[in-house]
């Protein structure tokens, strides 16, 4: 149930939570992110803090200074009646669990909170003893409470006014009684489909590479190689899933501040980054036990390929140039996943033409990226490594290794090798003009700020593209 637009306020003094109320995320894992981020030795650290306890674990990581308060997600509907509140004579305090250091930093960002009780070097300030706190600073006025826990429970039944948010609101509400008011704040999203949208299943398209040394090799014909690589496509897509799921989570400050990754549900706060953690764990071991079924050659890649994706969200993506390559060359392991799981060698020919083709759409991705910063040489792609006033070297390198990919093929075509393949291996030829063609249009498309950021994406919804996709498998499908 969804209160209304600014509800009435029938207390002059309300104490607001922080972690899970006023940011749907949580201000401890948040700040430890980007510490790990910041410097990856912390991940070293990390245990003997632990050891220490929790109060030490905050201190610690407070004592970073890494957390930005304004890279926090905020509940807009609640800042907008918290405002409202406090121009109508309310006393707010913010009261948390968060550390003290923490909890000051959020206060003055917001600059709505006449006061805060907070977590310090000796006392977690959750539960029953921030119940103690807010009981001491009232003084016996009566007061509203808005938080979203269990551990919430005694805080919201001891308070004259309780607001809950977060997806357990209605399980505490029921746990309730005594409050003159009980508001269950905001809607809670549907969790099946947050995590749907965290798996990214249209980028699946891309692991139909998978299938590609099917085709090459004429096995398509042989049910047990289409199988093979079905099973390949489904291990690959979970372990995918996975890998970008971490990639929100370790990106998550960069993508709050894109105009479209900001919606992404890490970063817009509707899956904590635990709770992705998580998720992202359990879709990697589910990939892991579906290539079980495969040879041991397609599980070693699998395994190379969640290093690479890994490796590259930690580093290489803000790396300039290597994202580029590490991108091209996660497409290559795509391929050669699929040819270890049909058991057949990936030729040469066929890595060349795809370091290259791919290279050239990972740059088309970049540059689309950059086309929005266009007017300022000077402004940085958020988490990147590249500037606006690169945009016109990028294309340059990105068209050129298309137009390579188009010469890698037309010299397989004239290569004898060819010929042990293929049939009719002249009939390859007509790939040379569609493959230019469209490799052309799609940089014209980025030059004009017509694509999306990812090509692969732009070419499943685009209808010459399924033009070129359909006569190239007819061409390949005669030369055979």
């Amino acid at each position: 149930m969804a209160i209304p637009r600014n509800p009435s306020l029938p207390v002059d003094l309300l104490y607001v939570d922080l972690d899970g109320t006023l940011t749907p995320s949580d201000s401890l894992v948040e700040s430890l992110l980007a510490l790990v981020r910041k410097r990856p030795s912390t991940l070293l650290r990390l245990p003997g803090w632990l050891v220490r306890g929790r109060l030490h674990l905050k201190a610690q990581v407070a004592a970073a200074d890494v957390l930005e308060p304004d890279d926090l997600p905020y509940r807009e509907d609640l800042l907008v009646d918290l405002r409202s509140w406090r121009a109508g004579g309310a006393e707010l305090v913010l009261a948390t669990a968060a550390h003290e250091k923490t909890a000051a930093a959020v206060a003055d960002h917001l600059g709505l909170f006449d006061s805060v009780l907070s977590s310090d070097e000796a006392t977690i300030l959750s539960g029953h003893a921030k119940l103690a706190a807010i009981e001491r600073h009232a003084g016996g006025r009566a007061y509203g409470y808005v938080g979203n826990a269990v551990v919430d429970v005694p805080i919201l039944a001891a308070a004259d006014a309780a607001f809950i948010t977060g997806p357990r609101a209605d399980v505490i509400r029921k746990r309730l009684s005594g409050p003159a008011q009980v508001e269950i704040y905001g809607e809670t999203p549907r969790r099946g489909r947050e995590y749907w949208r965290l798996m990214r299943p249209r980028h699946w398209l891309k692991n139909l590479l998978l299938f590609v040394p099917v085709l090459a090799s004429q096995q398509v014909s042989r049910l047990s190689a289409i199988g093979a690589a079905a099973v390949a496509f489904v291990a690959f897509s979970l372990i995918a899933s996975g890998s970008y799921a971490l990639n929100d989570v370790l990106d998550v400050h960069a993508d709050r501040r894109h105009p479209v990754k900001a919606a992404r549900p890490v970063a817009a706060g509707t899956i904590s980054v635990t709770a992705a953690i998580a998720f992202a764990l359990l879709l990697i071991g589910a990939g892991f036990a579906v290539a079980a079924f495969l040879p041991a050659g397609f599980t070693l890649v699998l395994g190379v390929y969640l290093g690479v994706s890994l490796l590259y969200s930690l580093v290489l993506k803000r790396l300039l140039l290597l994202d580029v390559v590490t991108l091209a060359a996660v497409f290559v392991l795509r391929v050669i996943a699929g040819a270890e799981a049909i058991e057949v060698t990936a030729s040469f020919w066929l890595l060349a033409f795809s370091l290259f083709f791919f290279a050239s759409l990972a740059l088309t991705k970049r540059c689309s990226e950059l086309h929005n910063l266009e007017g300022d040489a000077d402004a940085v792609s958020h988490g990147r490594a590249y500037r606006a006033g690169d945009l016109a070297i990028l294309q340059t390198i990105g068209a050129a290794a298309g137009v390579v990919s188009v010469l890698v093929l037309a010299l397989y075509i004239e290569d004898p090798a060819s010929e042990a393949v293929y049939s009719r291996p002249e009939l390859l030829w007509l790939l040379t003009p569609l493959l230019l063609y469209w490799i052309s249009r799609t940089w014209i498309k980025a030059g004009r700020g017509e694509l999306t950021e990812d090509p692969l994406l732009f070419a499943a919804s685009d209808a010459a593209s399924w033009v070129v996709t359909l006569l190239s498998l007819a061409v390949i499908l005669a030369a055979v």
